[in-house]
């Protein structure tokens, strides 16, 4: 993508990143360099590793209390956080990219996505 910021400012369309990830073996183990919790207005906490879904739901504030939150950050037991650690990228990219997407990704947000 060119713009007049640039060459690639935006990104790359999804398909155009999708061949060299398909045979990326590792896990993608997103992380922070300053780990964070955020609360939505129903209580539930989420890591500030990638967007707040369900799978990376901590649990609810309100219902289980900050030491439930924080052993579950802690041990890392989310879906989310144990796709992190253990699921090569490959298999990420077989089973949830679109390989005609053309929307404009980095290559980190891609494999955060």
């Amino acid at each position: 993508m060119i713009c007049r910021e640039g060459i690639e400012l935006l990104g790359q369309p999804e398909y155009a990143l999708l061949d060299s990830l398909s045979k990326d073996d590792s896990p993608p183990n997103l992380g922070t360099a300053l780990p964070t919790l955020a609360v939505n207005a129903e209580y539930d906490v989420y890591p500030n590793i990638a967007e707040p879904t369900y799978w990376w739901c901590l649990d609810n504030l309100k219902t289980n209390g900050v030491d439930a939150i924080v052993k579950v950050f802690r041990d890392g037991t989310t879906l989310g956080m144990k796709a992190n650690r253990e699921i090569p990228v490959r298999d990420l990219v077989w089973r949830y990219s679109d390989w005609k997407n053309e929307k404009l990704y980095d290559k980190g947000d891609l494999v955060s996505c």
